[in-house]
């Protein structure tokens, strides 16, 4: 019976197709095995594609670096596994992630080539994929930490460690500066008086600030609030601590190129931050640990077996993108 010219072509392209899915896994050795878990010369191959073309070659000249590389793809396929075996992976956001990131190397993969003659594009994308799950496996386990189960644990690191919270005594201040040169010092002296008599008599800083707009030798600083004693300014602080009273200071600070006018808001005593406002940050800080605990709890679980490495495979990785 005569094969109609159809049925021909369907066979040449079959026999086409299982020709190069033949010549591309005979190609895809195994360099490292740990248990079900492998990877293989298209995994390395598809990491690659990720870097920059230009680098590549760079990349792969450093042992250490190969090493690194192929024990982390070792590791994210045995947590992307566990993730596909126990119903974690949420399919359709991944590849919803995945292909919008691809969007980005589409210009440089060929693409629009058959992937069995060029596979480039299909490597990539094996590769971004295994990337996003394990991403999106190591989010899950940080989720999975209960903040609710550190609360007590929390309380106890911050009495331990309470030193790291201790506030010291600060100042909340309003202050006006009058500029003055030798020449002119009884001059700007009146004029701090006559503007330190304004401010008493319940001419606020910003109406002041008006007043002297034009003024250059006026300065006007508002909220400087938090201020700590500084060593740096010994004589200011010592003036600005000497004060128990808050409101508008009598005397004038000369600071031997100024005069400051100055209204102590708030005297700040030395204290604690308490544990009400410490709590999220320590929370924060546990849950990051127990989460990195988690995962590399459940790591150690899935890769108590051997792992085995292709020598000769991993020598051909080291000039695989040589120019």
């Amino acid at each position: 019976m005569r094969i109609s010219i159809l049925k021909k072509n369907k066979i040449i392209y079959l026999l086409i197709i299982l020709f190069f899915t033949q010549c591309v896994t005979a190609n895809d050795e195994l360099i490292l095995s740990q248990g079900l878990i492998n990877v293989s010369i298209s995994d390395i191959d598809g990491f690659a594609y990720k870097i920059p073309e230009d680098k590549r070659q760079g990349f792969f000249e450093s042992p250490q670096r190969i090493d690194s590389t192929l024990y982390n793809l070792l590791n994210m396929k045995h947590i992307v596994q566990y993730g596909d075996e126990n119903g974690i992976l949420d399919k359709s956001k991944i590849n919803e992630a995945v292909d919008y990131s691809m969007l980005s190397f589409a210009d440089n993969t060929n693409q629009q080539n058959s992937i069995f003659l060029n596979d480039q594009y299909s490597k990539l994308k094996s590769y971004i994929t295994l990337e996003v799950s394990y991403k999106y496996m190591v989010n899950h386990i940080k989720k999975s930490v209960n903040k609710n189960e550190l609360l007590e644990l929390a309380e106890e690191e911050y009495l331990i460690n309470k030193e790291n919270y201790f506030l010291p005594a600060t100042r909340d201040l309003d202050y006006i500066s009058i500029l003055y040169t030798d020449e002119n010092i009884e001059q700007q002296r009146t004029k701090a008086l006559k503007v330190l008599s304004q401010y008493k008599n319940n001419l606020n800083i910003d109406k002041i600030a008006e007043n002297y707009k034009l003024d250059n030798d006026v300065e006007i600083a508002k909220n400087l609030n938090q201020y700590k004693y500084n060593e740096k300014y010994l004589e200011f602080s010592n003036f600005i601590y000497g004060i128990n009273n808050t409101g508008i200071i009598n005397d004038i600070f000369d600071a031997k190129n100024r005069f400051i006018i100055i209204n102590l808001k708030k005297i700040n005593l030395e204290s604690y931050l308490p544990f009400s406002e410490a709590k999220e940050e320590i929370l924060k800080n546990l849950m990051k640990k127990k989460s990195e605990r988690n995962f590399q709890n459940l790591l150690a679980q899935l890769t108590q077996d051997k792992v085995d490495i292709n020598q000769q495979a991993l020598i051909s990785i080291k000039t695989r993108f040589s120019k």
